[in-house]
C-alpha cells in the first residue's frame, strides 16, 4: 500500500511541476518509487526532448538487458523507444551492441532505434543481420532500419533478395523500395510481379510499380 501510496504522489507531482522545471523532473528520476513511475517521468522528459536523460536510461537498461522476463523486455523496449525519439546519435553504439542481444525482443527494438538514429555507420553490421538472420520479424526491423538511413545504393539488394522471403520480409521490401525511391529497380520488381502469387502482395507490388512509373 506504502508503494502504491508513493506512486501516486510521485504521478501527481510530475504532472504538477511541468515543462518549466526540467531539472526538478530529472531529479524526480532518481527518486522514482518503482520502475513505472520511472518510466512515467522518462516518458514526460522525452516528450519535452530532454536528451540528458539517455544516460540514465541506458543504465536501467544495463541492469535487466539479460532478463528474461516480459516486465523487464517490456521496459527495455519503453526505455529504447525513448531513446529512439530523442534521436540522440551518441547512443548508436550503444544500440548497436544491444542489436547483437541473444533475445530477440531486445533485438527488435534495437534494429528499430538504429532505423530511428539514422546513422550510416551502423550499415555493414545491420545489411549483414539482415542477409543471415532466420527471425522473419528479426529481418523485417532491419529492413526498415536500412531503408530509413536512406541509402539507395540498397535498394538493388532488396530487390534482388525479394523472392526468397517470408511474405510478410516481401511486404517490408516493397515499402523500403517505396522509401528509397530508387528507379533502377523498378525492372527488377516488375519481373518479380509475374510470379508474385500472394493476391495481398500482388496488389502492393502493382501499386509500387505504377506510381513508380508515373514519378
Amino acid at each position: 500500500m506504502k508503494t502504491i501510496s508513493a506512486v501516486i504522489v510521485f504521478s501527481l507531482a510530475l504532472q504538477l511541476y511541468g515543462a518549466e522545471d526540467v531539472k526538478k523532473l530529472i531529479g524526480m528520476l532518481d527518486t522514482a518509487p518503482t520502475p513505472s513511475a520511472f518510466l512515467f517521468a522518462a516518458k514526460k522528459l522525452g516528450e519535452l526532448r530532454e536528451i540528458s536523460i539517455v544516460p540514465k536510461l541506458t543504465a536501467r537498461i544495463d541492469k535487466i538487458k539479460d532478463s528474461q522476463k516480459d516486465e523487464d523486455l517490456d521496459l527495455i523496449e519503453e526505455y529504447v523507444g525513448i531513446i529512439a525519439e530523442l534521436k540522440d546519435k551518441d547512443s548508436v553504439s550503444y544500440i548497436l551492441d544491444l542489436a547483437g542481444s541473444k533475445n530477440a525482443r531486445v533485438k527488435r527494438v534495437a534494429f528499430y532505434a538504429l532505423g530511428e538514429l539514422g546513422d550510416e555507420k551502423v550499415f555493414p553490421n545491420v545489411i549483414k543481420e539482415m542477409l543471415i538472420e532466420r527471425d522473419f520479424a528479426m529481418k523485417r526491423e532491419a529492413l526498415t532500419a536500412l531503408s530509413k538511413m536512406g541509402l539507395k545504393e540498397l535498394a538493388p539488394i532488396f530487390a534482388k533478395s525479394y523472392f526468397d522471403q517470408d511474405p510478410g520480409v516481401r511486404a517490408a521490401i516493397i515499402a523500403a523500395l517505396r522509401r528509397l525511391k530508387e528507379p533502377l529497380t523498378l525492372p527488377m520488381m516488375k519481373e518479380e510481379l509475374k510470379y508474385e502469387n500472394n493476391d495481398w502482395l500482388k496488389e502492393r507490388l502493382g501499386s509500387y510499380t505504377r506510381e513508380s512509373v508515373k514519378k
